[in-house]
């Protein structure tokens, strides 16, 4: 769980269980949470879970009854005053020392947010302050940014060479970036692409994209493409073979000194006359 986290940007988080139970050495921050959901929700069946109200568990040998469960996130169910209808998915959190937690996603036309709020009261007037914020941050987002293209996907483009193959490949985003932003003002800070191997040993990549501006801050792993493979034979390929191509060449000669020796020293055999 912690080589994971910090493989997609969290910086500031640590697990020693993976219930999230209180410990001195558990700990993480809304941000980092965030960067997890984000992570998480690509995944459909994760999304599937999140966005379900009710779930209903059959008749078993434990239980002579059909078992509801119920979505603790209040936000999606209309039972409750609270109900916020941009709300789509969430997970929430209590436990003593850390009080009420939650982290979300609402969309609204075609603006997807991620909310993370800790330490939330599970009651003001009523209601918890979790949703309360929840609803605000959300509302703030809607009305004050807009959805803008920040990169085009051509525009991101690497080439790499697999030297255990020869081969070079063509990176490129897969993808052209959008982000939440209310200023065009940003600049993107030099990208970082990341190259593994899968167990059947076919290539993979992904980017690693530092974008800072005015009201815009983001880091985060891309997906990319692979738009080209050739196979290629660089020089430093070549100067490694050098030294054997000067070596056998030096033997050439060597095989040729001798075979030519052996020839000379034949042919003044024949001009010698022994006599008595």
């Amino acid at each position: 769980m912690n080589k994971k986290a910090k493989e997609i940007g969290c910086l500031n988080t640590h697990f020693v269980n993976p219930h999230g139970f209180f410990d001195e050495n558990h700990y993480t921050t809304p941000y980092d949470m965030a960067l997890i959901l984000k992570y998480a929700m690509k995944y459909d069946k994760f999304r599937q879970i999140v966005e379900t109200l009710t779930w209903d568990l059959p008749i078993t040998n434990k239980t002579n009854e059909v078992v509801t469960l119920r979505n603790t996130n209040r936000l999606i169910d209309k039972d409750y005053k609270i109900f916020y209808e941009y709300a789509v998915g969430g997970k929430t959190g209590y436990t003593i020392e850390s009080r009420g937690t939650f982290v979300g996603y609402t969309k609204k036309d075609d603006k997807l947010l991620i909310v993370a709020n800790f330490d939330g009261s599970q009651n003001v007037n009523g209601q918890n302050a979790r949703f309360l914020d929840t609803i605000t941050l959300s509302e703030y987002a809607f009305n004050n940014f807009n959805k803008e293209k920040i990169i085009e996907k051509d525009t991101i483009k690497y080439n790499i060479l697999d030297e255990n193959s020869n081969t070079k490949y063509t990176l490129n985003l897969k993808n052209d970036i959008y982000a939440i932003t209310n200023n065009s003002n940003y600049k993107i800070i030099t990208p970082n692409f990341n190259v593994y191997y899968d167990k059947e040993g076919n290539i993979h990549s992904d980017v690693l994209l530092n974008v800072r501006g005015d009201g815009l801050n983001i880091s985060n792993n891309f997906e990319t493409d692979i738009t080209n493979t050739e196979k290629y034979v660089s020089k430093t390929s070549f100067y490694k073979f050098i030294p054997y191509l000067v070596l056998i060449l030096l033997i050439f000669i060597f095989i040729l000194l001798i075979v030519k020796l052996f020839k000379g020293n034949k042919k003044n055999r024949k001009h010698i006359k022994i006599f008595e």
